[in-house]
């Protein structure tokens, strides 16, 4: 539970397992590869691998419900690209063939998922000592055929609207994109490629696709922290839960977007959880350790055990729950 994480997420159009699949272990097969309107992916899958040049971290790879499955309605979209923009460290936006209008629209929702999450432009900025590490951003253009006449991450630059890329840059600590062509010529083998071996794949897609992969795992070999903790298990699990939890709250449908619970709500829940089983079991160990040897014990003695105890119980409560003002809270609280 407490080793450390980075998860890299896969999101976008249906169909683009495949690239996870590549990232786990070199093969096409793993995460299912839809090749029909239905999507083969539904919801959020994992699949877990050791980070190939840091054996102290795994890297969880996250695939994602497509944005174009039929039938699904916008809220349903809204949570899957919330809870993959809170937890992973490179978020991987698949499309297929080139910038579009339709992509771009689609990524346009996905910022302002993103804006409604980090609670908007002022709480962008982090708290000082408390910070949430902001994920990579990769447009991974797919099957793509066109020459680009600029470098990739400008040529993306220049077709997106400046408000677009002014919300890349505040919500994501970095961004690019890279094409990435077809991984095999004739259509019968792409609707076949997750039974082939990697070798059988085009030469120029390999050779691509090496880039991208080292690109990727360069991207996230660095632990991520989420609230001034390290991401380990223990951490991602709670987040998820606490997220779930909060959708569940609102009858689990989001009507706008601004019903969605930003990251510092997360933050400020998970923490505050875990501060106040800290400080009970705090106070209830100072008084235990101060008095059971003790007994009988005079009034006088019990009320300053507790004082003594409490006044560290509410400070360790104050740094675990990340409440600034905690002290004078508490304190007003108690009379």
């Amino acid at each position: 539970a407490n080793h450390r994480f980075v998860l890299a997420d896969s999101f976008g159009v249906t169909h683009n397992s495949t690239l996870l699949n590549l990232l786990q272990a070199r093969r096409t097969s793993g995460f299912g590869v839809g090749h029909l309107m239905d999507p083969q992916t539904t919801g959020l899958w994992i699949w877990s691998r050791q980070h190939p040049r840091n054996s102290e971290l795994t890297i969880l790879l996250m695939d994602t419900e497509g944005l174009d499955a039929p039938h699904i309605p916008t809220w349903y979209h809204w949570i899957l690209s919330a809870v993959a923009l809170l937890t992973s460290s490179y978020f991987i936006y698949q499309t297929k063939g080139q910038i579009d209008a339709h992509a771009i629209e689609r990524l346009s929702v996905i910022l302002k998922v993103a804006e409604q999450l980090r609670g908007g432009r002022q709480l962008a900025q982090e708290r000082a000592g408390h910070s949430t590490d902001k994920p990579s951003f990769l447009w991974l253009i797919r099957d793509h055929q066109l020459k680009m006449s600029r470098a990739p991450r400008q040529e993306m630059v220049d077709k997106l609207r400046p408000s677009d890329v002014s919300a890349l840059g505040r919500y994501f600590a970095d961004y690019d994109c890279f094409p990435l062509p077809r991984p095999v010529d004739r259509e019968d083998q792409l609707q076949n490629v997750e039974n082939m071996a990697y070798e059988e794949l085009k030469a120029d897609f390999k050779e691509e696709y090496c880039v991208l992969e080292r690109q990727i795992f360069n991207a996230v070999n660095q632990t991520r922290h989420f609230g001034g903790r390290v991401l380990t298990g223990e951490v991602l699990a709670e987040m998820i839960e606490a997220y779930a939890k909060s959708v569940a709250g609102r009858d689990g449908i989001v009507k706008e977007l601004t019903q969605l619970p930003t990251q510092w709500q997360m933050v400020a829940k998970i923490s505050g959880e875990r501060a106040v089983k800290l400080a009970t079991k705090a106070y209830a160990g100072a008084m235990r350790d101060a008095l059971d040897a003790a007994l009988p014990v005079a009034e006088r003695r019990i009320v300053d055990v507790h004082e003594r105890a409490w006044a560290d119980a509410v400070q360790l409560f104050c740094v675990e729950a990340l409440v600034e003002e905690g002290i004078e809270a508490a304190a007003a609280a108690t009379g």
